[in-house]
């Protein structure tokens, strides 16, 4: 199962913009969205839960950090990852 994940710092003023590049992508192959800026379930027990084989993270700079959390602990549960942003694609 492939799975995307929108970083928990995607929250500006209480506001979450919806994850529209990431809803393209899933668009385009069986995926599920994991939203981490309105879900309250922590990334942890997702990757637990789903046993992932593809996670991918948008990555923009001022959520880098969030993002690069996100992939490490994907890669502790062995799945391989894709980092992508409003340009390029990166796999991790």
């Amino acid at each position: 199962m492939n799975l995307l994940v929108n970083p928990p710092g995607m929250i500006q003023d209480g506001y979450a913009a919806p994850p529209l590049g990431l809803l393209y992508l899933a668009g385009m192959t069986p995926t599920v969205i994991f939203d981490a800026a309105i879900e309250q379930e922590n990334l942890d027990t997702v990757f637990r839960r789903l046993k992932p084989r593809v996670v991918g993270v948008p990555i923009y700079i001022p959520l880098r950090h969030d993002s690069l959390k996100a992939l490490k602990l994907a890669k502790e549960y062995g799945a391989f990852t894709v980092a992508g942003g409003p340009a390029r694609i990166y796999y991790v």
